[in-house]
Formats: C-alpha cells, structure tokens, sequence
C-alpha cells in the first residue's frame, strides 16, 4: 500500500453524475506471488486493490497528459523563483540543505528522474486541480506500472490504459547516465538502490526503479541503507562477501530527503559533502525536496493566481469557502486539518510532521461513484506524464486507502 496524503472533499451539493466503473476482478494469489506482493494478502490487505477499474475517455486521458505537463513546468518556474529569491527556508526546508538544494538545483547533472502529482477531478466531469506534488519519494509506481496492467489485461487483452511508466523509467534513468559522462565506465555505471529495511512496499516501488535502471544500463546493488557505508571525501560503498567492497557512483533512494536530516544527520552530512564533490549523483536529487514542499503551494498561487489547474493556497486560512491545512512535509494523510466555509475544524488527523510549517488550501471537489466513494488521480510524472492510477476512499487518503486502476475508452 503506497503512502499519500492530501485534501479530501465530500460531493458537492449538486454532484456530477458517478464515474463509470468496469468490473474486471482482482488478481490472483499466484499472480501477486510473482510480482513479490504477496504481503497484499498476508498483511490482511487484499481490498487494497480493488474489483473495479475507472473508465476514462481518451479525450480525458489527453487531457490529464497536458494539464501534468503543464503543472510541472509551472512548478519548475515557481521553484526557480524561490532559489533566485532566497525563499528556501520559507518552504520549510531544513537549514542544512539550503546550500544543497541551491547548488543541485542549478547542476544540469542532478536530475529529477520520476515524481507523482495528486489530482482532483480529471475523469466525470469534474476539473482537474493539482492537490499536491509528490517529488521526491513518490510511490504507486508498481500499482501504476504493473499491477493495473496485469489486472485489466487478465480481464481483457485488448484493453487500453494510460500508462508507459517503466519505459519512461528506463529513459530517465538513461538521461541521468548520459548527463554524468564522467561516472561512466565503458558505457556502465554503478547504481545502489536503497531503503529502508523492513518496508516491503517501499521495496517493491524500489524493485521497480532498479529494473528500470538495470535496464538503462547500469550495474545495480539494492542494500537497505544501514548496510550501506557513507564515507567522507572517497564516496558510498556496500560489502558483500567474496566480492569485497563496491564504490556506488550513483544512488536511487526511497529514504525521503528530511529524514536523513532529523534521523540520520552525519550520514547527511557526509552524503551531502559527496554530492558537492562530484563522488556521487543521488536520484531524485536534493532539490527534488524543494519541489515537494506544500509551501511552495503558495508561491504557484503567487505567480499564477487564477489558473484553471491551481487552486488557491496561502501561508493563512482561506477566507472563503471549505478549505484544509497541512504541512509542508506531511506523509500518509497525517497532520492535516479540514474546515468548514465558517473556519470551523471538522476533521484532524493525528501525525508526528507538525513540526514543519503549515499552508492553506481551498477545498477541492472530487469525482465520485455511485456509492458516493471519492477518487483522486495520481498522475506519475518522468520527464512527462505517463501514468495514471486513482486512489479512493473519504475525506483523507491514507496509507490503506484502495488503489483503482484505469481503463481508457472511447
């Protein structure tokens, strides 16, 4: 079950009518067995995929494709923005990685190689509005990649989808390559794969970056990262026995950025000193922490108040209509607050990240089906648009909240 967190809203008061739905079962035990998802079922999870997929049009499917390109370059811009302005500490960053993010941010080798925006609306008639980007550690790439996939086309073999997420890793992970000459040796480079032991769904989204970049052409070790050694001023290195100690030039990490910083800070020092000095490129990049921040929610407001795809975000509460509050580093629909139009609380979830700081976002409507369920678009993003899966449920999306495939059709 991928983790995700952001506003919910109920139906609006004259809702659209419910998205169209398709039955096309689940899958297999045997199957999930085979893709290494067998914790879906021995955690209790099975529900966590669901019977139904979304049907999307392919004019809708067009359009979610343009409204991410579009996002993103829009992020891109509000992001340099901050750098140039000196605003990192505003989007909550933590003080240690002010340098970092600045100096990564202007290297054409660091490269933001995937990420995932949360949408609202996009499918039954509701309009697309970005909720939040995922930029760092986004996960749902095997539910978006693989298993939807594998459940639409059991159903139907001649079934559609949006959805070209593993060739788009694997062309990324080639770019990160080919912008980095001086970390490759005779057409190969050494990539680890990290994260943190013990999450088997952070394992199987890393499983699928690894292929990826096995199958760009590098060499790949996957450790989680209290086996692997940072070491100050030669580079990062895993041991394996019989093969002795192996120099890592590249990392692909699902450890999220701030949790180095507050869990593991003489490990972040050192990586960060090695980054600097050019002994490692890690995916995604420092900065990739910047594009993440909620914060920065606000400054996209700034410079393109009004946009069709924006909704309205400040540093205090909305002063018209419904509207949430959650922080700049939140996870797993944690620490996020619900208001009514009144600026009265109708909902809190519990959560260890309130010690970041917090922005305000109107309330977004969200397509529904006909049991009044909510769905919100995941869009992955890697170096385009090429994915789209939903997760459904109530007001706030969690860690088990169901992920729902998707069907196009015309």
């Amino acid at each position: 079950m991928s983790t995700t967190e952001t506003n919910r809203a109920a139906p609006p008061e004259a809702p659209a009518p419910p998205i169209r739905l398709r039955r096309v079962g689940t899958l297999p035990a045997e199957a999930l067995d085979a893709a290494g998802w067998s914790w879906l079922y021995d955690e209790g999870a099975a529900d966590y995929l669901t019977d139904d997929v979304v049907v999307v049009t392919e004019a809708e499917a067009e359009a979610l494709y343009l409204a991410g390109a579009e996002l993103y370059d829009m992020i891109v811009q509000a992001a340099d923005h901050v750098v140039e302005a000196d605003r990192l500490g505003e989007m909550g960053l933590p003080d240690v990685m002010h340098d970092l993010v600045r100096q990564t941010w202007e290297d054409e080798r660091q490269w933001h190689v995937w990420g995932r925006f949360d949408l609202a609306g996009g499918v039954g008639g509701v309009p697309i509005k970005l909720i939040e980007f995922n930029a760092d550690t986004a996960t749902l790439l095997p539910e978006s990649s693989l298993l939807q996939w594998a459940q639409v086309s059991r159903a139907d073999p001649e079934a559609v989808q949006y959805n070209a997420l593993y060739e788009h890793l694997v062309e990324q992970f080639g770019r990160l390559k080919g912008r980095n000459p001086d970390l490759v040796y005779d057409g190969r480079a050494s990539l680890l794969a990290t994260d943190v032991d013990g999450l088997r769904e952070d394992a199987a989204n890393l499983a699928v970056l690894a292929a990826a970049a096995e199958e760009a052409g590098f060499s790949v070790t996957a450790r989680p990262v209290h086996e692997v050694h940072f070491a100050p001023g030669e580079g990062v290195f895993t041991f394996e026995e019989g093969a002795g100690w192996t120099r890592h030039d590249f990392v692909v990490k699902l450890v999220p950025w701030e949790s180095f910083v507050e869990d593991e800070p003489e490990i972040f020092e050192t990586l960060a000193g090695l980054i600097l000095d050019r002994h490692v490129v890690v995916a995604n990049p420092p900065y990739a922490l910047l594009l993440q921040s909620k914060r920065l929610l606000k400054v996209l407001w700034e410079r393109f108040e009004g946009h069709p795809l924006l909704l309205p975000a400040h540093y205090t509460p909305i002063e018209t209509g419904r509207f949430v509050e959650k922080v700049a580093f939140g996870r797993e629909g944690a620490n996020v607050t619900l208001y009514d139009a009144l600026g009265n609380e109708t909902l809190r979830t519990p959560g260890d990240y309130d010690v970041y700081p917090t922005v305000f976002q109107a309330w977004a409507d969200l397509p529904h089906d006909a049991n009044v369920d909510l769905y919100q678009t995941g869009l992955v993003w890697a170096f385009e648009p090429c994915a789209i899966g939903f997760r459904k449920g109530g007001e706030v999306i969690g860690n088990e909240s169901p992920f729902v495939g998707h069907v196009v059709e015309e």
